[in-house]
């Protein structure tokens, strides 16, 4: 299953028709769900390829 393929983002054969936006009564709630992510999120270590 392609990403967003349950939200009709991709038709079957993969190609992209749109995304789904969140609507602006819902942007506040989003932030707040950021802030709370970003204050517990980890800094990555130094990234080295092998």
């Amino acid at each position: 299953m392609l990403w967003g393929a349950e939200n009709g983002d991709y038709t079957d054969a993969g190609q992209f028709i749109g995304a789904e936006l969140l609507p602006e009564d819902r942007l506040d709630e989003y932030r707040q769900y950021r802030e709370i992510a970003l204050a517990h999120a980890l800094p990555f270590g130094e990234y080295s390829a092998p």
